[in-house]
């Protein structure tokens, strides 16, 4: 490499035939580091692939720093060269932001330097003006006190001097002497003139002459603290954090407080409260167990979290979560029922009655993301390529007003809603005549209907292609099928509030049959979605 020529690849500026500074590597002691980084930034490698290392006379040109110049500083953006040919494949630089940057960045440090300055000469001006003060104090015969046992306790004297006095200023002092006695007090005294400050130094020293610092207060201004009887202050503190304590649900003090928690109503919540049969001696009221249950199921919050809530343990907790939830099952287990066509009928808002008369159920599955399982079948199992992660899915049934009357197992995402159907028994339980409104996901049930030979007439939305639009009388079908199968979305909505079905931990699929179950047992006993009375 020649003596007069830039070390950056590809740079051709040299000495003679640019106008550029050349700037040698940095070198000494405390420029270590700065010469790294340009070695760092040049990136050239022997032939044997080992790291070059600069000689006294490689140099590199001012072209490859910002601002044409190196700077000593590492927080400028000229402490290393920065702008490369395009051989180094780097991201564009820019160059004029960065100075602009470090000018600003300067120029607040100035500021800074600048006010810490005007304080220190503020401090000492302050200083020299504390010392004439007590000058003053010492020349006029102030009271001092020389405090060997330190205490509880305020005492504050302000003397202000209006008299012409050396700098012809007003001069304040603050005294504070800390005693050893429980006497909690405040002490304050203001004098405006010289004669009550001659008058008050006779009478406090004859208050104090022979007496001990901490003893006995002649005189007390005020007391500090609340208003109450010290001699029963324990007891008034525990009665005030145990009246601020979460005490399960006799906080509660209105229905909307429980219906935030639970996502249930006072009656609803002491109807299920009369289906738990519950054991006399219990440290944990029936009332608490069924509202814990109710809890984890509408906010998803983790046993540890609600054990903090009762002050129980975690264990505790999920005990008490699987019981009630086995109770409830138990107690609800023929709650949800397959009505027959007359109830359905009986019971048919007038939007299906116009367009689907024969309507008996709407089916649709819904799926609920799960922790990734342990073992690799049930990964392969709970796998769900449509929402990419594990999932569980389950298959719901509702009347045309929106009860819902059929529920199937839980099923891996793997599974298809046909196969799920299939699977389920619902067909078993559909009669010739029927009409069954479902999704496009379904289009494979048809074939399981033929196997069983049953006159039942399934309705879904029409498909589109890419090669025609819609008819009219497709469109209109269409629109007719989506003002119906929105009953279902909304109690899809519904179950969806219950935030333990969020994510699925892996702790609860062996139970996940009853969470669901329960689940929907809640939604059937919410308020109907159909605005109508039937």
């Amino acid at each position: 490499m020649s003596k007069a020529a830039c070390c950056v690849v590809n740079c051709k500026n040299t000495r003679k035939n640019s106008s550029y500074v050349f700037f040698k590597f940095p070198c000494g002691p405390s420029k270590i580091r700065q010469r790294e980084k340009w070695i760092l930034a040049v990136k050239r490698k022997n032939k044997d692939g080992t790291t070059w290392l600069p000689k006294a006379w490689d140099c590199i040109c001012s072209e490859h720093f910002v601002g044409k110049k190196k700077s000593p500083d590492p927080l400028s953006p000229s402490y290393a060269p920065t702008i490369f040919p395009t051989t180094y494949k780097r991201k564009s630089f820019d160059a004029k932001a960065a100075l602009e940057r470090h000018e600003r960045f300067v120029a607040r440090q100035q500021n800074v330097n600048y006010v810490q300055a005007s304080v220190a000469n503020n401090c000492n001006d302050f200083n020299h003006q504390t010392k004439e003060i007590l000058k003053f104090e010492s020349e006029s015969q102030v009271i001092e006190h020389q405090v060997t046992h330190k205490d509880q306790g305020c005492q504050v004297f302000i003397f202000t001097e209006n008299s012409d006095y050396k700098m012809n200023k007003s001069y304040e002092s603050f005294t504070c002497n800390l005693f050893k006695n429980n006497d909690a007090a405040v002490q304050t005294d203001i004098y405006n003139s010289e004669i009550d400050l001659v008058k008050y130094k006779k009478e406090k020293q004859s208050l104090l002459k022979n007496k001990k610092v901490g003893t006995d207060k002649v005189f007390v201004d005020a007391k500090i603290g609340p208003n109450i009887n010290f001699e029963n202050s324990s007891e008034y503190l525990l009665n005030k954090k145990q009246s601020r304590k979460f005490e399960g649900y006799s906080s509660i003090k209105e229905s909307q407080q429980l219906f935030s928690l639970t996502s249930v109503s006072m009656e609803i919540f002491d109807y299920l409260l009369k289906r738990i049969n519950d054991s006399p001696k219990q440290n944990v009221s029936k009332e608490d167990k069924l509202f814990i249950c109710l809890m984890i199921l509408k906010t998803g919050i983790s046993f540890s979290g609600i054990s903090v809530l009762f002050d129980l343990h975690r264990t505790t907790i999920s005990k008490i979560f699987h019981s009630t939830l086995q109770k409830l099952v138990c107690a609800t287990k023929n709650d949800i029922v397959w009505p027959t066509k007359d109830v359905v009928k009986g019971t048919m808002p007038k939007c299906f009655k116009l367009y689907f008369p024969d309507t008996r159920v709407i089916i649709d599955c819904i799926e609920f993301r799960t922790e990734i399982p342990k073992s690799i079948s049930n990964k392969a199992f709970f796998y769900s390529h449509h929402k990419k992660g594990f999932t569980i899915k389950l298959l719901v049934g509702i009347t045309p007003s929106g009860y819902i009357c059929f529920i199937s197992k839980a099923a891996g995402g793997q599974k298809s809603d046909a196969e799920i159907t299939t699977e389920s028994g619902l067909l078993d339980l559909l009669e010739d005549g029927d009409v069954v409104l479902v999704d496009k996901g379904f289009s494979e049930i048809k074939t399981s209907i033929t196997e069983k030979e049953k006159k039942i007439t399934v309705i879904m939305p029409p498909f589109s292609t890419s090669e025609s639009e819609f008819s009219n009388e497709k469109t209109e079908q269409t629109h007719n099928v989506a003002s119906v199968r929105i009953h279902i979305q909304k109690i899809m909505q519904r179950l969806r509030i219950f935030k333990i079905l969020d994510k699925i931990p892996v702790s609860l699929f062996t139970c996940v049959d009853d969470i669901l179950h329960l689940c929907c047992i809640l939604v059937n006993l919410q308020l109907p979605i159909t605005n109508e009375e039937s």
